[in-house]
């Protein structure tokens, strides 16, 4: 089992499946993630990554991990912003192809995050990116 991203959404929007795929996205190192983002000029994914802070906290304590006393706050995005993002990047490896083995499959991804994206700015709900192990 690997890693995926996905949506999270402030609140839920019937008939709106926001688990989406987002593999292609876990199985490329965060190196060449961070890298082709910069050279597309948007912020990198995990910019967008946030989660419960309780959740972490269980999370981190499962995993005996030290956890602190205050975690970050969940933060949440316009849909705007990430449909922006999905965008830009997706021009940029289609401009690039080279830019980073996988792009077909991020691209795939990116499409399923665009559509998510428009529903959730349809209905005004903002997001978030969360990780699936």
């Amino acid at each position: 089992m690997g890693v995926a991203f996905f949506i999270a959404s402030e609140r839920e929007v019937e008939g709106l499946e926001t688990n989406v795929n987002g593999k292609a996205f876990g199985q490329t190192s965060d190196k060449a993630l961070s890298r082709v983002c910069k050279a597309a000029g948007i912020n990198s994914l995990y910019d967008y990554v946030s989660q419960d802070p309780e959740e972490l906290r269980e999370l981190l304590e499962d995993a005996d991990v030290e956890v602190l006393e205050t975690l970050p706050e969940e933060q949440w995005f316009a849909p705007a912003e990430g449909l922006a993002w999905t965008e830009t990047l997706s021009a940029y490896l289609r401009a690039n192809p080279e830019a980073i083995k996988n792009g077909a499959a991020l691209q795939a991804d990116l499409e399923e995050f665009a559509s998510v994206f428009k529903e959730l700015q349809r209905h005004e709900v903002r997001w978030h990116f969360a990780v699936d192990f």
